[in-house]
């Protein structure tokens, strides 16, 4: 079963009714990958393409698969356990169909309903809401569970720290403090400082805690 965590994020579990605790393999487009990073992983072959492969069993057993799409960019699969375990052959196994689906983009299959800001990066968005301010900016991925889900800006002149995006699959927010009702959103807003922090509902991702009940289709 597929959960997904952010608008290029998943999680695959064995199955739906998997306890929150237990682990799946995670994955996650847009990682940075360049030659720095590459040099303390393995290079492999994953289904004839090269790819590079990290693992630790010291206080828990992680395995990670990274497939270079760019010099600088990639898609990443992940697995980790609380216990002491070879876990590396999951892995790879997940990261053939992975390649497969690479080499055949049009066979990706994407409900815009059921995948919000997956057609979007972070950063692409945030240059269309700042319109004919985005010359002023340079920009960075920045996401939570995955880059290209948020989005940090500086001023090209000067250094300043500008506007930045976040993308979040979870929980509706808890919105406690101050409100606004902004484009038919009811907007919480948060002062930290100088700055202003704004977060709203945009309303169902499609996710859902694993063991819990599918999200209603009401």
């Amino acid at each position: 079963m597929t959960i997904p965590t952010g608008p290029h994020s998943c999680l695959l579990l064995a199955a739906p009714d998997r306890p929150a605790f237990e682990p799946g393999v995670a994955v996650r487009v847009g990682g940075h990958s360049d030659l720095l990073t590459r040099y303390g992983q393995a290079p492999v072959t994953i289904g004839g393409a090269k790819a590079y492969e990290y693992s630790a069993t010291d206080t828990l057993s992680m395995c990670r698969v990274v497939i270079p799409v760019s010099a600088a960019r990639s898609v990443e699969l992940s697995y980790q356990e609380s216990v002491v375990a070879d876990v590396c052959p999951l892995v790879p196994r997940h990261a053939e169909a992975a390649v497969a689906k690479l080499r055949a983009p049009d066979s990706v299959a994407m409900a815009p309903a059921s995948r919000p800001f997956g057609a979007w990066d972070g950063c692409s968005l945030m240059a269309e809401l700042l319109g004919q301010d985005a010359g002023k900016y340079r920009y960075k991925p920045a996401g939570l569970r995955d880059p290209f889900a948020g989005c940090h800006t500086t001023l090209v002149d000067g250094g300043e720290t500008g506007p930045r995006l976040r993308i979040h699959y979870g929980e509706a927010p808890r919105l406690i403090r101050e409100t606004r009702r902004i484009a038919d959103r009811t907007v919480g807003l948060t002062r930290v400082g100088e700055d202003c922090l704004a977060t709203w509902d945009n309303g169902p991702s499609g996710n859902r805690k694993p063991g819990s009940p599918p999200p209603s289709s009401n």
